[in-house]
């Protein structure tokens, strides 16, 4: 694994997917919690297994399983990825910090989109663009 790895950080509404779609034309994977935990459900694998348990009952997918999703996709990648929704806890954090240690590698950047207090508008990361 030797791709660049950024996470995107935002509130609902503030731009992650219009910049994530913008990324894919730059050749990144766009790697999204939700999007994983569908694709693992519909395959019927172990872990999609197991987070369905969860999902069915109303409870959130427990950590080990989300990680082990997400790491397992990040050891098979070779393109430049950025994650969309992971990491959302401590534990989580924590283990892509492991993750990334254990191959002497590190997070490439963190890109943060907020919105404006006033209008709800999503703030232009117009630089970002340029540099990737």
């Amino acid at each position: 694994m030797k791709n660049r790895v950024f996470i995107l950080l935002g509130p609902p509404g503030s731009g992650k997917g219009t910049q994530a779609e913008f990324l894919k034309g730059k050749g990144f994977l766009h790697l999204s919690t939700g999007e994983i935990l569908r694709k693992e459900i519909k395959m019927g694998t172990s872990l999609g297994q197991q987070a369905r348990v969860f999902i069915d009952k109303g409870e959130l997918v427990p950590d080990d399983i989300i990680n082990r999703m997400v790491l397992e996709l990040l050891e098979r990648e070779e393109r430049d990825v950025l994650l969309d929704g992971y990491p959302r806890s401590i534990n989580q954090a924590s283990a892509l910090d492991g993750f990334f240690a254990k191959r002497e590698r590190r997070i490439d950047g963190v890109l943060y989109l907020g919105l404006q207090e006033k209008t709800g508008r999503p703030l232009l990361l117009s630089p970002v663009q340029k540099e990737l």
